[in-house]
Formats: structure tokens, sequence, C-alpha cells
């Protein structure tokens, strides 16, 4: 299930790191860094840059963030989640957007995870060079893969699960911070394949910040484009 998703999901030159891996690297076909060192040794390891992790825990940094949670049932590890790295979308002024998905499994702010009833978009951000001196709003657009408009979800950028607000003003160094909203209702049931276009700007005066893309682009209006997965 996970090598499958590997498999299918990233590029055939990547690199995985993972403890199991059998049945990871058989089934995803790809690169494995042995991450408990009988394959990999250790001299190997500090020189090899893996685009993936696999663990019981996520591995989080300002260049590595979960994407992906498989519910495997055992008790003593419930998820296997895949960490990937390397992969900012694109930077807003002095933030990055390192990853945005569709996920139940929520993140808060104490590491605690869980369930959610509905799908969620998440984003997930780091400053990357200074904290930024004001509070951003996120404008989020769920189009089809020609830009036509499907649903809006706007909002305050480091909105949580609980309503509550994490402003960039106050985003830590060296964390991603995630940003959560619920996935609009006329999307729940759609089987089409969806781009976000988002931006960041302040409603008040209008400013925007100029979207600089990376493992994305933008789009006429300045919008950073990614396909949903």
């Amino acid at each position: 299930m996970v090598g499958a998703w590997l498999r299918d999901h990233t590029l055939p030159e990547s690199k995985i790191r993972a403890a199991a891996i059998g049945h990871v690297g058989y089934a995803s076909n790809r690169y494995i860094i042995d991450s408990a060192g009988l394959v990999t040794p250790p001299d190997l390891q500090a020189v090899l840059r893996a685009d993936y992790h696999v663990a019981a825990y996520p591995v989080e940094s300002e260049s590595c963030g979960p994407v992906k949670t498989f519910e495997t049932g055992w008790p003593t590890y419930p998820q296997i989640i895949i960490s990937r790295c390397s992969e900012v979308k694109g930077f807003f002024g002095t933030l990055a957007l390192a990853e945005t998905r569709i996920t139940y499994w929520i993140k808060h702010e104490n590491g605690d995870w869980h369930k959610e009833m509905q799908p969620h978009l998440e984003t997930q951000w780091f400053v990357h060079t200074e904290r930024p001196s004001q509070d951003w709003t996120l404008y989020v657009h769920f189009t089809r893969a020609d830009g036509t408009r499907l649903a809006q979800a706007d909002h305050l950028l480091g909105l949580q699960p609980d309503g509550s607000i994490i402003p960039t003003a106050h985003w830590p160094a060296g964390k991603r911070v995630y940003d959560y909203v619920p996935l609009p209702e006329e999307l729940l049931n759609t089987t089409q394949a969806l781009d976000v276009r988002v931006g960041v700007w302040d409603p008040v005066t209008g400013e925007r910040l100029e979207a600089q893309p990376v493992h994305a682009q933008t789009d006429e209006y300045g919008r950073l484009v990614i396909r949903l997965q």
C-alpha cells in the first residue's frame, strides 16, 4: 500500500528513506535509503538526501512535512506517514508554501493528530527569511484545469480546525505552520481533477504579495496554481 503510493506519486529518481526496506522498496521500485543502517551504512546516509520519509511519526522540518497517512490497524503504530522533502511550491515574500493537500488527518499546534469527519484543504508553511510584520489573508480558489472557478475558501492565514488563528506575524522560525480550511460543500462529491489557485493579500489595503513559483506555476492573474491529488 505505502510502496504502491510511492510508485504512483513520486518521480522514478526519487530517494525514499524507510525502515521497512523490503516491501517498500519492492512495491515502489525506488532507491531506498535504509534508516536502520543495515543496508545503507552511516557514511552513505550522511551524503544521501531523501526526497520522502516513511515513518511511524511524521518527519518535520522546514524542508520536510507529512503528505500522506496510511492507517495500519496495528495497536503500536496505527499510522504510517509519508513525509515529502524539498518540494516547496512557491514563495510569497518571506513566507514559503511548502505543501498543499486534501486530508482528513489534522495536525494540532501541540503536535497531536486526529481524524476529521470531513476533508480539509491543508497548506503547510514556514518563514523563509524573516517573520512578516503583519497578518496576511490567504485567498483560495478551487478550479478546473482551465481555470473555471468552482468554489472559494478565503481566510486569515494560519487558520486552525477549531477556528483559531496562528497569525503570520507570530509564526515561529524553523518550524512549519499548518493551515486548515474545510473543503467547500460543493466539492465534496466531485470526482474531477481540481486545481487550487492561491494568493496572499491584505483585504483592507488591497496589497498583494507576489507569488514566486518553485514546484508550481502562476496563472495570468498571478495566482500560484497547484494540482490537488
